[in-house]
């Protein structure tokens, strides 16, 4: 067998055990993950596509946050190579923070398969930009860290993050 064959039939044996032997990534739909969370009598404030106009949907957010209500509000922005799903999800008194980047970097993912990561919301307080209100998390716990709520880590990862447990 020549050389040649050889690195061809091991790369194909390679491909072939590595594509068996690799968990398939789980389906992290941050929708879901948000809607899990929401209580029953949550506003839903939006779920605010790459390009959708903000006003509303931070409006709602913010309306809901200064009556001490429950609300979603979930929006996409641009990243440097990617689309960034964030979600402020809050109960009435406590509130998380959830992130998804569309292209993490372990690789050409879809958002419905790159992992979500989480915070508990810390002392949310409405800002305003540009006569845009909007809420911000004063601190997001745990510090220097956070937790998975969906999708898998890099093996590496340090500190390794923290299971999600609302």
């Amino acid at each position: 067998m020549s050389p040649a064959r050889r690195i061809r039939i091991t790369a194909a044996a390679y491909l072939f055990l590595h594509g068996c032997l690799t968990e398939p990534r789980p389906i992290c739909d941050m929708s879901s993950h948000v809607l899990e969370l929401a209580t029953a009598d949550s506003t839903m404030c939006g779920q605010l596509s790459l390009g959708d106009s903000v006003e509303d949907g931070w409006a709602c957010a913010v309306a809901a946050h200064e009556a001490g209500e429950p609300f979603t509000l979930q929006w996409e922005s641009s990243g440097i190579d990617s689309t960034l799903t964030q979600a402020l999800i809050s109960e009435g008194t406590k509130a998380w923070y959830f992130h998804q980047d569309s292209y993490p970097n372990t690789g050409p993912t879809t958002p419905s398969t790159a992992p979500i990561h989480g915070w508990d919301c810390i002392d949310m307080a409405v800002l305003e930009d540009e006569s845009l209100e909007f809420l911000s998390c004063g601190s997001r716990e745990p510090e220097g860290n956070h937790y998975q709520v969906c999708g898998g880590t890099h093996v590496d990862q340090v500190p390794a993050p923290l299971p999600f447990d609302p």
